[in-house]
């Protein structure tokens, strides 16, 4: 029975083999019996009692291997030691440990029957486990009833069978009684034989008919699962609604109203004056379905009541971000300047601080091993560094970001840079409205971009090439609403590139003469203030005035400029509309030199994330903590990076390294602090 399943289990247990599947099905469907042969170095099975304990299940299953735990690097083994004393560790750091553990016994099959009994921290920690398998020999094979949430995992299902009557072999049985028992098990093998044992001598014999023979699935199933149902807690919603209700974010009037309505006196409304992580919970819900200016009045409620200060940073946050969807920018934008999330520096433009908190906190995290916070940050992250024009590295956190997220179960930081980065380097898969813009296909490019401006009217980057677009395309009456939305954030946030873009912009709608002098401030402010594709634009925009105004020779370097910056980034349509105009100019070349081969483009993202690690003398063990892998797994990719770059050693590799550096900091000839004009 369940033969192929059988033959897929056989292959994933292999010597060779690396990876978990997760087998699912319905009580008594025979999934006990698929994986008692399985020759397992660790075995666990869920308990229904247990299900409830912390690290109950994972105290079992390490028991056999405590000799061996204490070889592992002192925090891993720390980890690992006493957890059911200790139901506050972190399952992933738990799950890394384990995986290290494993690493060192590979070849190695771990077999976990009754999965949905799992205690909710060993079940966290085992998927974590078990999304991290790569080339270590180590096969996971979880068996559980369906409902059991693997997601990430390879999944089978084992269906009834079509006959399973020959397990009634054996039995003496009437055949009319076998052939009502078979018809009511109904291909449930369990069931089946269940229903045959229930059954008295005279009953199976025919003698007397069968009395209350059920369907599997109901009376028998019963008896191997319980499923509870949770709900939100209705006493909460009356003084949501007045929470919702007060338009200034005044809790002091708030519980007033309660006091009034007689809601004060119940314990829920007591828990709102101190932190209580499930009203801020419904607030955020009730935030949601809330137009911009009433969720930034209830977010606030929720970040007061988060007991979690990430929790509470975030919701602040979203709190600022509604403001901006109001009229109400000037007050979301001098919130912002008080920034101290990543999330907050975004929105301000300050690209710079954004990535140093960001890293800090990731260092934080990483060592902390709490890797489901990751996915969020390195998404932000991302954002900061297509920002400051890292592409290879946005791209590079955005694949550890899903690599995490499907490891513990997460949800993936959103996608949008990696399309604003096709967008610039004109792939068709990029964001249309940029796409469309960078390939002077105007009308296109804002239909495109009015949509996005409604989607995302805090993306102030939007508004720039909304203004362009509608400028370009004969329709500067569409441009008033997102230039002034734009220079008015440009002016309070304060930042240099925010405030370039800005002049920039208007110089489009303005006359001439005041382009010009729009424009030359821009290139100033630009110097040193980060954004290169920004930078870039309003080079190319300035060279472009100046060879119109016949002042070829002036327009050179601002065109050089925007044509050497487009090159570095790979904007291939801006940079051949930059070289164009360079040639039109008059210049002797009008093609840049193409900056030299990175030597890391060879790698895969994760290759570069650990080879830069161990450049800067991380050991295997210490990179295995920080990307949640298996040393195997790091060691596999640094065989496979070495040959890439030429080199054979970390004493070679730290060479390479600094060249790319020092090549990546070195100033272009063409980016003087002096302009001509």
């Amino acid at each position: 029975m369940h033969d192929l399943q059988r033959a897929e289990i056989s292959a994933a247990t292999a010597r060779t083999a690396s990876g978990a599947i997760v087998v699912h099905g319905e009580a008594g469907i025979g999934k006990t019996t698929l994986v008692e042969g399985v020759p397992a170095t660790l075995r666990v099975a869920g308990i229904e009692a247990e299900a409830d304990l912390p690290y109950a299940a994972m105290d079992r299953l390490l028991r056999p291997l405590a000799a061996r735990v204490e070889t592992l690097p002192a925090a891993q083994a720390q980890a690992l030691r006493g957890l059911v004393t200790r139901p506050e560790q972190n399952p992933y750091t738990v799950g890394l440990s384990l995986l290290m553990l494993l690493s060192d016994l590979a070849p190695a099959t771990v077999v976990i029957d009754d999965a949905h009994w799992l205690d909710r921290q060993t079940s966290e920690a085992l998927l974590f486990t078990a999304r991290r398998l790569d080339t270590d020999g180590i096969a996971m094979i979880f068996m559980a009833e369906d409902g059991f949430p693997a997601p990430g995992l390879r999944s089978l299902t084992l269906e009834r069978l079509p006959d399973t009557a020959g397990l009634l072999d054996g039995i003496e049985l009437n055949p009319q009684v076998r052939a009502r028992i078979v018809q009511e098990a109904a291909g449930n093998p369990l069931a089946l034989l269940e229903f045959a044992r229930a059954l008295t001598s005279e009953q199976r014999l025919g003698q007397v008919m069968p009395v209350s023979v059920l369907p599997a699935g109901n009376a028998v199933l019963a008896r191997f699962g319980h499923r509870i149902a949770t709900s939100v807690a209705y006493e909460s919603r009356p003084l949501l609604t007045l929470a919702a209700a007060e338009p200034d974010g005044d809790l002091a009037t708030v519980m007033a109203a309660a006091t009034a309505l007689g809601l004060a006196e119940r314990d829920l409304a007591a828990a709102t004056l101190t932190p209580n992580e499930q009203i801020a919970a419904e607030l955020e819900d009730l935030a949601r379905r809330s137009d911009p200016a009433l969720a930034a009045c209830v977010l606030d409620h929720a970040a007061q009541l988060s007991p979690v200060p990430a929790e509470r940073t975030r919701r602040s946050s979203e709190a600022v971000r509604n403001l901006l969807h109001t009229d109400d920018h000037e007050r979301a934008l001098s919130r912002l300047a008080r920034h101290t999330g990543v999330h907050d520096a975004l929105l301000a433009g300050d690209d710079q601080t954004a990535l140093a908190l960001a890293t800090k906190q990731l260092a934080h995290l990483r060592k902390r091993g709490t890797p489901g916070e990751l996915p969020e940050l390195l998404g932000l992250l991302a954002r900061a560094q297509v920002a400051v024009g890292q592409y290879g590295e946005a791209r590079a956190s955005l694949e550890e970001a899903a690599q995490i997220a499907g490891a513990v179960g997460g949800e993936e930081p959103s996608t949008e840079p990696l399309a604003e980065i096709a967008a610039i380097q004109g792939d068709a898969t990029g964001l249309p409205g940029l796409l469309a813009l960078g390939q002077g296909r105007y009308e296109e490019a804002l239909r495109h971009l009015q949509v996005a401006w409604r989607k995302r009217p805090t993306a102030m980057t939007v508004a720039a090439d909304l203004v362009e677009a509608a400028v370009r395309a004969g329709r500067p009456e569409l441009a008033a609403e997102p230039l002034d939305r734009l220079t008015a954030w440009a002016r309070t946030g304060g930042q240099a590139w925010a405030q370039a873009v800005a002049l920039r912009t208007r110089a489009l709608v303005a006359s001439e003469e005041e382009a010009g002098e729009l424009l030359a401030r821009a290139v100033h402010l630009h110097e040193g203030a980060g954004r290169p594709f920004e930078r870039a634009r309003t080079a190319l925009l300035f060279g472009q005035w100046l060879r119109r105004a016949r002042r070829k020779a002036e327009s050179r370097h601002p065109l050089q400029l925007a044509t050497e910056l487009f090159e570095r980034l790979g904007a291939r349509p801006w940079a051949n509309r930059a070289r164009g105009e360079l040639s039109a100019s008059g210049a002797a070349s009008a093609t840049a030199a193409p900056p030299g081969k990175d030597p890391l483009d060879g790698l895969t993202p994760q290759e570069r994330r650990i080879i830069r690690l161990a450049a800067a003398g991380v050991s295997n063990r210490e990179i295995a903590a920080q990307l949640f892998l298996s040393p195997r797994t790091v060691e596999y990719h640094l065989y496979r990076a070495y040959p890439k770059l030429g080199v054979s050693s970390r004493h070679d590799l730290r060479k390479v390294l600094a060249v790319v550096t020092s090549r990546s900091n070195r100033p272009r000839s063409s980016e003087g602090s002096q302009t001509p004009w």
